[in-house]
């Protein structure tokens, strides 16, 4: 039984400006997200996140990154959330670019801000409470692949990267602009 929510009620009560929209179980997600991609000596920043019940991103490679809390803006989000998901605490990350934003096919409506950063070194990274394990990968490396079920894809070795994470990392490799960072 699907339950009856009373969306004029909700809207009164809560500032709706932050809500997006409303699932069937009264939950909500904001609008706004962003990913921290760290590029190293042509190599970027990938980790495989962890499978947890309510994470529509569980098992996936991807940058790391998450929703923005209120009064973030993309870049504070992105090193928070780097941080956060990889356990280091480096400050060697300099922000070369915002990229503009992407929209996920798992949530409807949410814009995801790339944020584009360079690491003087590599960084070390400790898996954490999302992150089953992370590590640098060639930007120009992997197979291009078509999964039955995911579609376009990167393989690198047992490493599926697409979706989302995908269509990020192949505009930077398209951009002209960016590959020469």
């Amino acid at each position: 039984m699907i339950p009856i929510i009373d969306f004029a009620n909700f809207f009164r009560k809560v500032k709706w400006k932050r809500l997006r929209f409303l699932t069937l179980f009264g939950r909500y997600m904001r609008e706004s997200a962003a990913v921290c991609v760290v590029i190293h000596d042509r190599k970027v920043l990938l980790m495989r996140r962890k499978k947890r019940e309510g994470d529509p991103w569980s098992g996936d490679m991807s940058f790391p990154g998450g929703f923005m809390k209120e009064g973030e803006d993309p870049v504070t989000c992105a090193l928070r959330e780097f941080q956060e998901e990889t356990g280091s605490k480096s400050t060697n990350l300099k922000v070369l670019k915002v990229l503009d934003y992407f929209h996920t096919m798992r949530i409807a409506g949410l814009k995801v801000y790339p944020v584009l950063c360079s690491a003087e070194s590599i960084l070390d990274i400790v898996a954490g409470d999302e992150m089953e394990y992370g590590g640098w990968y060639s930007m120009g490396g992997g197979v291009d692949a078509i999964d039955p079920i995911k579609g376009s894809c990167l393989k690198y070795g047992e490493d599926v990267v697409w979706g989302l994470t995908y269509r990020i990392l192949m505009h930077i490799r398209n951009s002209e602009e960016i590959s020469k960072m």
